[in-house]
Order: C-alpha cells, then sequence, then structure tokens
C-alpha cells in the first residue's frame, strides 16, 4: 500500500538525484572546456 508519504519520499529522492546528476554534468563539462583549471 502507498501512503502520501512514499509519494513524498520517492519524489524528493528524485529531486536530489536530478540535482546531483546536474551537478555532476556540470562539473565533469566545466572540466572538458577548462581541464586545466582547478
Amino acid at each position: 500500500m502507498v501512503t502520501p508519504a512514499d509519494l513524498h519520499d520517492s519524489a524528493a529522492a528524485k529531486e536530489v538525484l536530478l540535482l546531483g546528476a546536474h551537478l555532476l554534468s556540470v562539473t565533469f563539462s566545466d572540466q572538458l572546456v577548462c581541464p586545466w583549471s582547478d
């Protein structure tokens, strides 16, 4: 049985995963553009 709390938790987890993926992609693309920058 799915409760509203379960839906809220899964939605929050999805947002965290999307944010993490976005930060990783931004960091990775920055390193590709400027591999010599710190």
